[in-house]
């Protein structure tokens, strides 16, 4: 069974999975799987995935999908786990072989293929399908993307959101068509992830303006703008002076060797993040030429790469004596790994994507909570407010170019809030409390 790459659509799910399948019978003949985990995929695909989701085009198969799978099988949950999985692996083998969306060259980042009046849009109607629409202004923010004028983090954010959640529920519509309700219809049906559902509407807002600038006479108007959208939680819960204090020493034993919860590598990496506040991303790609030990008492880190970049430049992060320290500790272990601060132990010459298990062991092995990587940064300006630091101060601390994004990061403490009801009630009731 093979596909057709010139075919307009996209395959089927079921199309895919028989070829994935057979991909896997090539490993069993090589010696690469064994006969039972064989016979386990071949029966999840068969009697619990293909039935629900075998006629589903691919670039039409979203979160929700994989949630109405783990709802079904919610009666057999090491079934549904597996058959989660399995759902997974066979959109990243299709992403592989082409299938549905491609790698463009000399960019780690994912497209969509061009449809065939992608590129010859240059006039939109209201009869224009949304999804033609929404690749080609994917299209254009990947020549952004390649120019250096959009981060590589933006792009995989818009292009996930189109592929995940806006092209399911208004893909098919004529732009005309789509209304407030329809916007409406698609926060409700994410309502269970609302950033997600957000984003969402914000990238549908931006897509709807991009045809109306290239002259599409649409009745209803931006039909995204002006949408109330779902609250969401608290991003960051700042981590307290104890937990960052545990996290500290557990990170200190993993690299002195009396601990192997995780590489000494990722160890490093999160005292880096706990003593300067970085953004995880910035620590896991901070290469050595962003290094300035000579730089004032301690150093400091210029970042030409961040969240704001675009905005605000090169930022700099001034180091104290402690992530200083953390700093001199490091020497490259391999040739290729110069060139990166905190080098992955998997992949020679390459920073860490993501460490989410080592950051678990480090939690473990604290005997800490639910405490995200993030924290850390809001847990420095909080601490560090509860302390009497200066606002200035930390905004300095954290790189931020602005002391209302500062404001944003700082939490008043409960422990604050009693001492201050201590100051004023000394003030107030001190005759009282002599008699």
């Amino acid at each position: 069974m093979t596909f057709d790459h010139d075919e307009p659509h996209p395959p089927t799910f079921g199309r895919v999975a028989s070829l994935w399948l057979q991909a896997r019978e090539a490993d069993l003949a090589a010696g690469r799987l064994s006969i039972a985990t064989l016979r386990l995929y071949r029966r999840l695909i068969r009697k619990r995935i293909v039935p629900l989701l075998g006629s589903q085009p691919l670039d039409q198969i979203c979160h929700a999908d994989i949630d109405r799978l783990r709802e079904r099988l919610r009666h057999w949950p090491a079934e549904g786990t597996h058959a989660c999985a399995l759902v997974k692996r066979v959109l990243r083998f299709a992403e592989a072989e082409n299938l549905f969306s491609v790698r463009a060259e000399g960019s780690h980042s994912r497209r969509w293929p061009a449809s065939p009046n992608c590129s010859a849009l240059e006039l939109v109607d209201a009869q224009t399908p949304m999804v033609d629409v929404a690749r080609h202004w994917l299209a254009e923010r990947h020549d952004q993307l390649v120019a250096g004028e959009l981060a590589l983090a933006s792009y995989r954010h818009y292009e996930k959101a189109v592929r995940l959640y806006v092209l399911p529920q208004l893909g098919g519509l004529p732009l005309g068509d789509i209304t407030r309700g329809h916007v409406r219809k698609l926060l409700a049906h994410n309502r269970q992830r609302p950033a997600a559902a957000n984003v969402a509407v914000d990238v549908t807002r931006r897509i709807v303006a991009h045809a109306i600038e290239r002259g599409a006479p649409l009745p209803h108007g931006n039909a995204a703008r002006g949408i109330r959208k779902l609250p969401e939680l608290a991003s960051s819960r700042p981590a307290s002076r104890a937990v960052v204090l545990r996290i500290l020493h557990a990170t200190t034993e993993i690299r002195a060797g009396q601990s192997t919860a995780c590489h000494p590598s990722i160890a490093a990496t999160v005292q880096l993040i706990a003593t300067t506040g970085c953004r995880p991303s910035e620590a896991r790609t901070l290469q050595w030429d962003h290094v300035d030990l000579g730089h004032g008492d301690y150093g400091c880190l210029r970042l030409p790469r961040h969240k704001t970049s675009r905005r605000t430049g090169t930022k700099t992060i001034v180091l104290g004596q402690l992530s200083r320290g953390v700093l001199l500790s490091l020497n490259p272990e391999d040739p290729d790994d110069v060139q990166w601060v905190f080098p992955s132990h998997r992949r020679s010459g390459h920073p860490y994507c993501d460490f989410y298990r080592g950051w678990q062991s480090i939690l473990e092995l604290a005997g800490v909570g639910h405490v995200q990587l993030r924290d850390l940064r809001s847990g420095l300006a909080t601490n560090a407010n509860d302390l009497g630091v200066p606002a200035e101060l930390i905004q300095q601390m954290l790189g931020h170019a602005r002391l209302e994004t500062t404001m944003r990061y700082i939490r008043i403490s409960s422990s604050r809030v009693a001492r201050a009801y201590d100051h004023v009630h000394g003030a107030m009731f001190r005759g009282l409390q002599s008699q």
